[in-house]
């Protein structure tokens, strides 16, 4: 069988157009190695097997690489069962192995620091998975596995709402690898991603590379069995996308964006959305134009993707002010409550990691109405120095805060309503950065027993718990204002 490998795309066409309806005895005669196939049909009850008959009829050669199995396109083949309910319903046959865990620091270091989530095998191949589905009865036991048909061949990737519990999941699963404390491992410790065991009897016990240097039962990661069931229900066999085809610049990326960019300095919104087509109707406006004029439709473009290059849009007032800028997820913020060391923190993480795309524009008045000019772009990462100066100095008062009580105070105002402050690191600490505010809805808080709400609708869900008990308004890093005027100024843009 042959597979087209000039794009993801049509690799995905070409072979759902192979094997899409075809069982399992089908697929393996398809196999160059005919001998091979065989015996594979013969112990294709060992797990596993379906998904090397699978790659032995593409032409691919079943090893233990970490590497993608397509790697010139970095996708990944998984084969994995599904079953209908008596409810119509789909249930995962059973967990989805990814990829090894290794014990050793070779495999899970890099430039003498431990690897992140994205420079690892394992998120490499959650990015791109062909995943082959087939179809097996609820009452399975005793039959032919080489009758099942394959129900389904989609490109799919982990859906963006869960990467966060995922990358946690690993997070917590490398703590035990990093203590060498891998031989305590259990696939149940974990949400979504599990460490399952692999041939663990006890002739394949592995030493660990971390001391005590224990033995430990070969693991993997794997996408859990219920985990599994809800993507079946909810996107997989749903038709619903997970992956998102990734859109290219071409070229010096990088000199082709800001080429595009600089095509619309001084042109307001409306001009520039008239010109490429898009219409200004919510919050997220600028950064979906900005997009459109890079000539993509979302982030999703592919070099921004491998670069790890992230779009911000900001802007000035009239006078030259900035009233919002660089803000972090409120989930990198809860992390704080766990996190040992800045180093180690999701804050220092996204900032060495990082780079980004700044689009600068300013709010003006054209006849009567309010519109923004767009005043130009550029590539900026931050420093080293201002890593490890100023704003790990708002982690480290953040974390003590947290760490030894964060005080609520509320303030009564003349027009009924109250206004929560706290003691958190604000903007007007001197040398710093970066502070926090809140980055929710709405504003709740529980003080001592007493709420305090700005709307019917706020609620817990809108707060995160303190540990002596009370509730506090989710919570953000932010950058200071007056640092984002200075990085803008550096770019050469004048405000």
């Amino acid at each position: 069988m042959k597979v087209d490998l000039t794009s993801v795309e049509a690799l995905e066409f070409s072979v759902r157009s192979l094997i899409l309806g075809e069982t399992v005895r089908e697929v393996a005669s398809y196999a160059p190695d005919a001998e091979k196939a065989s015996k594979l049909l013969e112990s294709i009850n060992h797990k596993g097997n379906i998904g090397n008959i699978v790659e032995e009829a593409l032409g691919l050669k079943v090893n233990n690489n970490q590497s993608p199995d397509f790697k010139e396109l970095g996708v990944e083949l998984k084969a994995t069962p599904v079953e209908e309910t008596t409810t119509q319903k789909w249930k995962a046959g059973e967990r989805l192995v990814i990829t090894m865990i290794s014990y050793q620091p070779k495999d899970n270091e890099i430039e003498g620091r431990n690897k992140r989530f994205e420079e690892t095998h394992l998120a490499q191949k959650l990015a791109r998975i062909l995943l082959c589905v087939y179809k097996r009865p609820s009452e399975h036991k005793g039959l032919d596995r080489g009758d099942f048909p394959f129900c389904k061949v989609t490109m799919f990737t982990v859906p963006a709402e869960d990467l966060p519990t995922i990358r946690q999941d690993w997070t917590d699963i490398m703590s035990y690898v990093y203590q060498g404390r891998a031989n305590e491992l259990s696939e149940a410790m974990t949400k979504y991603l599990g460490a399952c065991t692999k041939g663990a009897d006890g002739s394949s016990m592995k030493r660990q590379g971390y001391p005590p240097f224990a033995l430990a039962k070969p693991r993997a990661f794997c996408l859990k069995t219920s985990y599994m069931t809800y993507l079946q229900n909810n996107y997989i066999m749903n038709d619903r996308d997970t992956y998102v085809r990734a859109e290219r610049i071409g070229g010096d990326f990088e000199t082709v964006a800001l080429k595009r960019m600089s095509r619309f300095i001084g042109m307001t919104d409306i001009e520039i959305a008239e010109q490429v087509g898009y219409e200004i109707s919510a919050r997220s406006s600028w950064s979906n134009l900005s997009f459109r004029m890079l000539g993509v439709r979302s982030n999703r473009c592919e070099e921004f993707l491998k670069a790890n290059i992230v779009l911000k849009t900001i802007r000035f007032e009239e006078n030259g002010t900035l009233k919002e800028s660089i803000s972090l997820p409120v989930s990198d913020f809860l992390s704080v409550f766990d996190e040992d060391s800045f180093e180690n923190s999701a804050l220092c993480d996204y900032f060495e990691g990082t780079r980004f795309l700044l689009s600068i524009w300013r709010k003006e008045k054209v006849d009567g109405s309010e519109v923004c000019r767009f005043l130009g772009s550029g590539f900026w990462a931050m420093s080293e120095t201002d890593i490890y100066g100023g704003l790990q100095d708002c982690w480290l008062r953040t974390k003590a805060k947290l760490t030894n009580g964060v005080t609520l105070i509320p303030t009564f105002l003349n027009n009924g309503s109250v206004r929560i402050e706290n003691d958190l690191p604000g903007m007007g600490i001197p040398g710093s950065i970066a502070h926090v505010r809140p980055h929710s809805k709405y504003s709740y808080h529980e003080i001592k027993g007493h709420v305090y709400a700005n709307n019917y609708k706020a609620g817990p869900e809108f707060a995160f718990k303190l540990p002596n008990g009370d509730w506090m308004t989710k919570q953000s890093f932010w950058l200071n204002q007056r640092y984002m005027v200075s990085v803008v100024k550096g770019l050469g843009i004048d405000i």
